[in-house]
Formats: C-alpha cells, structure tokens, sequence
C-alpha cells in the first residue's frame, strides 16, 4: 500500500527535542464519555509512555454520563503514573473542559480524543514550534486514518491556516494544541461548546501569524473524518461569526454573508475582440440571469472590426445603459486592456470577466460581493465549470508543475475534495482572472496587473500572491458558479512565437516568486507536486517546518 511505505519513512521521524521549560509543558486533557472503552484508554496511556519529548502530563475528566466503572478503572491505571491524574467531581454549572482548565497552572495545552493515539514523537514537534515561535498561539498537525485493527489507511494533509475551510468544518483535526492562556481568553460559554465551535470561537479572533500547522503526522485516528452539524453546532456558529448560520445538503456549515447596505457599485470589467457569438451569450446571461443589479459593464475592446460586434454592443447599451465602450488599438496585452477598464471604472468592486463566461446561476454576483465585504477579503474567486459541467476552477495551487495549476480540473462537478474543500469557501493563494473580484481597495495597494512581465500568461496569479503578501485573503466560492467556455475567444492553437512568449513569462514567475520550490501555503508538502488531484508523493516534496498562511516576498 502506497500509504504504509510513505509511513515507514516519513512518520515518527522527528527529531528535535526542545529543552524543559514550565511554559513548554504540553498537557494533553482526555474527557471520559458513556462511548469510551478500557481498550482506548490504554491506547492512549501506551502511546504518551512512548513519547520521545517527556515534556507532557495526562490530566483526565468526565461528562456527567461517563460510567463510574471506568473512572475508577481510569484512577486505578493512572495512580502510580507519573505526569498522569483524574480530574472528577465539579459544580454543576462547570463542564469538563472548563473544570480540566482550572487545575492547569500555564503551559500548553492539547485535547487527547480517545479516538485514536499520538504519534511516538508528537510532544517533540508541538513543543518544539512553541519553542521556535514565541508568538504562536495555536499549533495543530496533520494525521492519519487507522482501520479498526489498527492498522494505517491514508494520511490526512491539511493546508495551513485556512479561515474559511474551518468556519465550514473542523479540518485541523484531533490534535490542536494552544498556549493555556490563549484557551482562558475565550468566552466561557464556548469552552464545553464542543470541540470545533471552541476553536472557532477561539481562533478567529487571532491574527494568522499566531496559528501554525505542522505537515507531519501526529495523530492516528480512527471514525469518520467529517460529521455533519446539529442544531446546537448551527446556533452556536451563528453566534460566533454574528451571520445566520445553516447546513448544506453534504453537511458541512454556510456563513450566509451579507450584501453591504447600500449595496456597493460593481465595475464589471470584460475584454473583447469581435466573437459576437461569444460575446453575446455572455453579455445576454449577465445582464439578464444576474440577480445583483447594481453593476456597470466596462467592454474594452481591442481591435474588433466585425460589424455584428459594433451592433452588439449597441444592443448591450440599450439593454445596459450603465454601459461604457473602451476602445484599445494595441498588440493582445491582457493586463494592459484590463488596466484600461478598471481605470474607467466607478466601482468600489471591480470584477474580471472573461468574453467566455457564461452565467447560470443568478447569485453569482451578489455572493462574491458578500464575500469581498468582509474585512480581511481582498480577491474573491469563483466555481467555474468547463461546458461538460466537469470542473475548470476550484482555485489555483501554486507550485505544481513548478508554476501553478487549477487543482481538481475536469474533476466531477459535486466533487466535495480534500475536507470538503471543492463544496465550501476556502482560502487559496490565488484564483483565475477569467472571473475575479477584487475591492478597490486592495487593487490600489497591490495593483494593477503587470502588463510589463506578464502580457498574456501569470498576470492572475502574480496579482493574487501580491494580495496575499499584503495581508490579504483570498477566497474561492463554489456559491459562485458559472460556465467557462474557455479560450474559446483566442483559440487554443500556438504557434512557436506564442509559446516562447509564455515561457518567458513563466521564467520572470519563476525569477520572481521561485513557483518551482513554492509550497502554496494552501496545499501540503507530502502531496504531489505533478499531480492535480492532490495524491501523496513518494516523499516529501518541501520542507515540513512549521508554517503559517503567509506568502513570502517576491523578488
């Protein structure tokens, strides 16, 4: 099995042990419930004894229907044990989690789910980023599946803090550890919450530099990777984020952002050369499907001479009056033409769109604003489907191919990828340009795109990672959706010219952001770099350091 052979070499291989230190102590809080068993319990208790680092304790309590049988079999197994104690007993307004907290003097902290065990060396790295990291405050990892012998099945690669996947669901997974004091900063109601709203509600209000991910395994975990939410979970993400919260029909949670009131301008920005047939689908389905009306259409056009164009956009002016020709003689310079538009523009929005994009799906605007709304947002991509419905857009990841690459293309439309990540809104480095949102804040700041270095190829992708470095997200929505007729206004044949010109753009991406050696925050250095479905590499393709979100500078 390809997994077990990627596991003999690459789990349980860390090395480095940071020094004692009171702050550096990791104290793993197991809580007892009715669905608890001896076996797991022992499980556990192995699995801390083996520990490489023994920097750790073992503080273990119970929910109010854990069976007194096994609390006292738990106090037996743990009285002679050193760094391990049972925490039971307490007020009846105190849950088991807030009353484990309590007798926790200062240090690390991690849940121990009995649902499976830590890795031999999983104190070493947790402690070890803590100690590296003096502003970290929450430090999770990757893991992998066991079946109910025991034995491995796949491993679970996770991105680095990515905000929108968790307000969706609870990737980071089983081992979350968190400095004591960052844990006694949340509300208190949130603390017995359930695990995944308790990080909600904690993680959010920390910046991104603060939370770290580790790409090694440090958890083997057995059950479902995924459960959907209940009632309370809904009420209590409602609450949390401040929006009305509900489920979506693959279980997973959806933030229903507003559209800021008054609804802000949308400068809608389209290049074009002739290809009325093309053009019109387009215009037609955006103007008469798009339930978000406050939008005008900037058409810069460059160098159509097809009399059924010039009718066209006559048609598309008395249909939209809000409509604005732009008229560019130049050589095919895509940022250039688009540059044009948006320095016509009168929006606080600006949107890229491609003469090929057909709308389907009449939310597709005012999704996108909602999400380019909230504070930290500075792109917004959406879902874009080839015309067979099969997937030409998920959000791009860089680094594969030594570029970068749409991940999951021509992959089944209801596809829900790694942790449901193709179903729900999740932060990426970078989106096409063929549809993409920006606020007119962050293209001030980090625009416009590079007509220089980038005239036709890479110009999407640099001006994302430039939003990223700024301190911007950005964020694909699959409640966004459209179909891409893709290239169908240029063609698809190059000629050597054209393909000389690409490479030499793809060599000043390179020069600029090293995409060769890049690991996109967003992907994971176990997986493959050739592949665009996300399958395990043979060995690890970057390094495994710890990380955040963050993009590093262009040269």
């Amino acid at each position: 099995m390809r997994y077990r052979r990627y596991r003999s070499a690459h789990v349980g291989d860390f090395q480095d042990i940071a020094p004692p230190a009171k702050d550096l102590r990791l104290t793993f809080v197991t809580i007892l419930d009715s669905a608890n068993t001896r076996a797991e319990v022992r499980g556990a208790y192995d699995a801390l004894q083996g520990q490489t680092d023994p920097e750790w304790e073992w503080v273990v309590t119970a929910t109010r229907d854990a069976p007194g049988d096994l609390i006292a079999w738990v106090r037996t197994l743990l009285t002679n044990a050193p760094h391990c104690r049972v925490v039971a007993g307490a007020p009846a307004n105190e849950g088991p989690v807030a009353r484990a907290l309590s007798g926790i003097a200062g240090g690390l902290v991690a849940e121990l789910p009995l649902s499976g065990a830590p890795t031999r060396d999983a104190v070493a790295m947790i402690r070890a980023t803590f100690a590296e990291h003096v502003a970290c405050e929450i430090v999770y990892t990757d893991e992998e599946m066991i079946d109910g012998r025991g034995q491995p099945e796949g491993g679970l690669f996770k991105p680095a803090f990515n905000r929108h996947l968790l307000r969706s669901t609870d990737y980071i997974g089983h081992i979350v550890a968190a400095r004591a004091n960052t844990l006694r900063r949340a509300p208190r109601r949130w603390l017995d919450g359930g695990r995944h709203m308790l990080r909600l509600a904690v993680i959010d209000t920390l910046p991104p530099s603060a939370i770290r991910h580790i790409p090694r395994v440090a958890f083997s975990r057995r059950g479902p990777c995924h459960t959907a939410p209940g009632a309370l979970e809904l009420a209590a993400a409602s609450r949390i984020l401040g929006v009305q919260v509900t489920d979506t029909p693959d279980g997973f949670l959806k933030a229903h952002y507003p559209v800021p009131q008054p609804e802000p301008l949308v400068s809608i920005v389209i290049p074009t050369r002739d290809r009325a047939d093309l053009m019109g689908m387009a215009l037609r389905s955006l103007t008469t499907r798009t339930d978000y009306k406050n939008f005008e259409i900037i058409i810069v056009d460059n160098g159509s001479v097809e009399e059924k164009t010039f009718a066209l956009f006559e048609e598309v002016r008395e249909t939209w009056p809000r409509t604005t020709i732009i008229r560019d003689e130049g050589d095919f310079n895509y940022p250039r033409i688009c540059n044009a538009g948006v320095a016509a523009a009168q929006g606080s929005i600006l949107c890229l769109l491609n003469n090929d994009i057909e709308v389907v799906d009449g939310s597709w605007l005012r999704e996108m604003v909602a999400v380019s709304a909230l504070p930290r947002t500075g792109v917004v991509g959406a879902k874009l489907l080839f015309p067979d419905h099969s997937i030409q857009h998920a959000g791009v990841i860089v680094g594969l191919f030594r570029y970068a690459a749409h991940w999951f293309s021509h992959a089944s439309e209801h596809a829900p990828g790694p942790f449901g990540r193709l179903v729900n809104r999740t932060n990426v480095s970078a989106v096409t340009g063929a549809c993409l949102v920006i606020t007119r804040k962050c293209w001030d700041e980090v625009g416009p795109l590079d007509a220089v270095r980038f005239a036709e190829d890479c110009n999407d992708i640099d001006l994302c990672l430039k939003a990223r470095h700024a301190g911007y997200e950005v964020v694909w929505t699959p409640f966004a959706c459209l179909i891409h007729h893709e290239s169908a206004s240029r063609g698809r044949r190059r000629g050597k010219a054209h393909r000389n010109r690409l490479k030499a753009q793809r060599q000043r991406m390179e020069a600029m952001w090293h995409t060769s050696t890049l690991v996109d925050p967003h992907y994971n250095p176990n997986l493959s770099r050739t592949s665009l479905h996300a399958a395990l590499a043979s060995a690890p393709q970057g390094p495994r350091q710890s990380r955040t979100d963050a993009i590093p500078a262009p040269d």
